[in-house]
């Protein structure tokens, strides 16, 4: 008895700390609030589906040792040992995945912090990041939005690249200050400004058409850096949240 005491108080130990790391509080769990993701409702069931696996684990090896072992029982060992467990497999990683987009994420790690103060406090900046932020052009997920090749490919590498910068975060082993590693297709500006009234009008965006649409001239080049030269950067000493 006192086996399963100690079990059970580290199963239980398991889910709250679980919960109390998540975003909402305890009390939301059973009850999403109005507004509710889908991704937020993934991360409570991945919860959930873990809290049960064990659960189940325990009631059978503990409470139904002695049975015998009919096709109920080994229907349960299967939901316990392979359904819920892939679930929250499935579940874990989407979440993570998905969590990625957030400028929160980026921001967790010390060297993006020169690249978020200057998008989201210098309000005198002139690079694109800045301007997009401070006029709310993007709307959410700036930094996912702008640096995510779009379509599927192009998700694959971004979640790639993200799993990269999270092992460079980790080990350290990463040489500072950081430098962009790759390029910045034109598509990536184009997905929201090719077609638009204010993109369309300007002459030199029709006169360079083909070049632009080939990469073959960047749209930096004209419209000045994305983020802050290496001189421009600094430390601010802030947390940043409230960006999506």
């Amino acid at each position: 008895m006192r086996v399963r005491d100690v079990i059970m108080s580290g199963v239980l130990l398991l889910f709250f700390s679980t919960i109390a790391n998540a975003d909402r509080p305890l009390s939301e769990i059973g009850h999403p609030a109005a507004g509710t993701t889908f991704t937020d409702l993934v991360r409570i069931a991945t919860i959930l589906a873990a809290f049960a696996s064990i659960v189940l684990i325990i009631y059978l090896q503990f409470f139904r040792r002695q049975q015998e072992i009919d096709t109920g029982r080994k229907w349960l060992y299967f939901i316990a040992l392979f359904m819920l467990p892939a679930f929250v497999m499935f579940g874990g990683t989407y979440f993570s995945l998905e969590e990625f987009k957030n400028v929160d994420s980026c921001m967790d790690c010390h060297q993006m912090h020169p690249f978020g103060a200057d998008m989201m406090l210098n309000r005198e900046s002139n690079t694109l990041a800045a301007k997009h932020f401070r006029n709310n052009w993007v709307n959410d997920h700036q930094c996912y939005s702008c640096h995510t090749g779009y379509g599927v490919a192009g998700t694959i590498q971004s979640k790639m690249d993200g799993l990269r910068h999270l092992y460079g975060r980790v080990t350290g082993i990463y040489d500072r200050p950081i430098r962009f590693r790759g390029n910045f297709p034109n598509a990536n500006c184009l997905t929201c400004h090719i077609g638009g009234e204010k993109y369309e009008k300007v002459q030199i965006h029709r006169t360079l058409h083909e070049r632009i649409l080939e990469d073959k001239i960047s749209c930096m080049r004209c419209h000045g850096n994305v983020h802050p030269s290496m001189q421009h950067r600094y430390y601010p000493v802030v947390t940043f949240r409230g960006g999506e």
